[in-house]
């Protein structure tokens, strides 16, 4: 499912967590069963940290917005469904190592123009959308 090498995206907000010690908890990872472990490289900069809002600071909860492409760098296959071992996430659980890309952000033919144009009226529509936004202006 997890091709080395694949892109693959996320479409939807994902709550993640720099924490490993955290993939202990059962309510997370835990020790037991099938599970799977995702390590994502190159997110710096590129998450958000929730943790001064959330109730549950230990967490150490960053999210990550909808639509990050990731390409699949490594995967470990440890989990035997007919025999399942328990212990340590990092030893017994699948390992998923994603690279999280780069935006590709889409610019208007006539960037500078479509720049103008706003600089002139926030409100103008089709300068938005030129730039790549939809909804526009304030």
């Amino acid at each position: 499912r997890f091709a080395m090498g694949k892109i693959i995206i996320w479409y939807t907000l994902k709550s993640v967590t720099d924490s490993r010690g955290l993939m202990e908890d059962p309510e997370f990872c835990g020790r037991h069963g099938e599970r799977t472990i995702f390590e994502i490289e190159n997110a710096q900069g590129k998450v958000m940290s929730i943790q001064d809002f959330s109730q549950f600071v230990h967490e150490r909860e960053l999210l990550v917005r909808p639509l990050v492409q990731f390409r699949v760098v490594a995967k470990t296959k440890q989990c035997d469904k007919r025999n399942p071992r328990s212990g340590d996430p990092f030893a017994t659980a699948d390992i998923v190592r994603l690279k999280m890309l780069t935006d590709v952000v889409i610019r208007a033919p006539d960037h500078a123009a479509a720049l103008a144009s706003l600089a002139r009226d926030s409100m103008n529509a089709s300068a938005w959308n030129d730039l790549g936004f939809y909804g526009g202006g304030e």
